[in-house]
């Protein structure tokens, strides 16, 4: 993402919270566009730590292909 900053060692969320407002909205977009194209397959999916049931929702990781 655009202007990601790099922080290793913390939780995710904490990362998240850290980056620059433009860079949140970017990073919801794509994960909300993420869970559309779940739902068009018919299937649930969530951000990890915000899934409501693990069992009949897909946790969807951020993971970072640089860090």
């Amino acid at each position: 993402l655009y202007d990601w900053e790099t922080t290793r060692g913390k939780d995710i969320r904490d990362i998240i919270k850290a980056q620059g407002p433009n860079t949140q909205r970017e990073f919801e977009t794509r994960w909300k566009e993420v869970v559309v194209q779940f739902a068009k397959e018919g299937l649930n999916a969530a951000l990890f730590y915000e899934n409501p049931d693990p069992r009949t929702y897909i946790s969807l990781v951020p993971t970072s292909a640089i860090t």
